[in-house]
């Protein structure tokens, strides 16, 4: 049993930490097991380890996969406003629905630019959330009053030539918005907003509070589906026949987060049956794992 765990371990590159976390027992544990030392019940742990190795699946590495990019009238414009906002030091924002391409189209942009400073936002975030990751990615203390991490932020930025992305920004609340718009005014550091159609009503604030805000905003571009012409590319470069285009489009309209998913799952399943194009029936077979 010993061999077979270390032929597990270097076949895939892991260790033995990796593998006692993955089985839920101790790292201690498994190296007493491992030394013939292990004084608890050897037959459970045997079994989990024969269990987990015998039908382990590796997950693809998708950091080895360069994602299918096309550029689109979306991503064109969000470069714009990016490039656009860098060079004025503008507040921005950057809207459109969900699976629209936003996120894509941001991190391909600031893919190989280390001066940005990219922060994804998510309903449980608050201000102190928000300046604690700034303080991280400036590398300045993390201070326990946000008065004190504040002052340090704007200080530190106004050093440097940094540029600040917020996505999924729908889900700050008006105190973060707020605060981001003085960190944009006291430091003259680029900040791109990045959310849903939400965001555009949350910029403006319930009953209008946040005007003075939203009234700073300088560079605004909302996302929409794909075109016709972009969205046969798409299809095109997975190798979907000219008379499934229709089938794909009445499933996915156009979105692009949810054409690439339905794609993906239909080439894989072409693999399957050993097609070499993707037809009607492998969408329609593929829709029912994605989009009913």
């Amino acid at each position: 049993m010993t061999r077979k765990i270390k032929a597990f371990l270097q076949a895939h590159s892991k260790t033995q930490s990796w593998l006692a976390a993955n089985i839920g027992v101790s790292d201690a544990q498994l190296s007493s097991y491992l030394k013939s030392s292990y004084v608890g019940d050897v037959q459970s742990l045997e079994l989990k380890l024969n269990n987990f190795i015998d039908n382990f699946i590796e997950p693809n590495n998708k950091s080895q996969d360069e994602a299918f990019f096309i550029k689109t009238k979306n991503t064109t414009s969000v470069t714009y406003i990016l490039e656009k906002a860098i060079k004025q030091t503008r507040l921005s924002v950057i809207t459109g629905n969900a699976g629209y391409g936003k996120t894509t189209a941001i991190k391909r942009f600031i893919k190989d630019r280390p001066e940005a400073i990219y922060i994804k936002a998510n309903n449980l975030f608050t201000t102190k959330d928000f300046l604690e990751i700034l303080c991280q990615r400036l590398n300045i203390k993390i201070e326990r009053r946000g008065r004190d991490m504040f002052n340090n932020v704007i200080k530190a930025l106004s050093r440097v030539d940094r540029f600040i992305v917020i996505d999924e920004a729908e889900w700050l609340k008006d105190k973060t918005l707020d605060m981001i718009r003085n960190i944009w005014e006291e430091s003259d550091t680029a900040v791109i907003l990045s959310g849903t159609l939400h965001l555009k009503q949350n910029l403006k604030g319930a009953r209008g509070e946040l005007d003075y805000v939203d009234s700073r905003v300088r560079g605004r571009v909302t996302l929409n589906s794909l075109n016709d012409s972009e969205f046969k590319a798409v299809c095109s470069h997975y190798g979907v026949e000219k008379e499934a285009l229709k089938k794909v489009k009445a499933f996915t309209g156009g979105n692009f987060r949810l054409t690439i998913f339905l794609l993906e799952e239909s080439r894989d399943l072409a693999d399957l049956n050993r097609l070499q194009t993707i037809n009607e029936e492998i969408i329609n077979e593929a829709s029912r794992m994605i989009v009913e």
